[in-house]
């Protein structure tokens, strides 16, 4: 069974998949305290942007609804927080934008 991190991952791989955005899917365990928190990230091998579902969010990771996106036009000097499908689309409408 799949956890919330993971299951918002898999909603924007299958969207990038779908529309055929390259992107590569890390994840990884952060040590806080005795605890091992997972953290899953998205790079793309087209830019410095990537999206972070991750432990140390302001929301409880466990039923949190959004995903931060870091390095991309929009995001300015801070991170944007938005649902999963949102990032998505604005990341592919990036990646067309580019290719044109």
């Amino acid at each position: 069974m799949m956890n919330n991190n993971e299951h918002k991952a898999r909603i924007m791989a299958d969207l990038f998949m779908l529309t055929g955005v390259p992107y590569r899917l890390n994840s990884t365990n952060i040590k806080d305290g005795l605890r091992r928190l997972p953290q899953i990230q998205i790079n793309f091998p087209w830019c410095d942007g990537d999206v972070i579902m991750y432990a140390y969010n302001l929301e409880d990771p466990n039923t949190s609804s959004v995903v931060e996106s870091y390095n991309f036009p929009w995001d300015g000097d801070d991170v944007t927080r938005d649902y999963p499908e949102e990032i998505a689309w604005r990341i592919i409408a990036y990646y067309n934008g580019l290719q044109y």
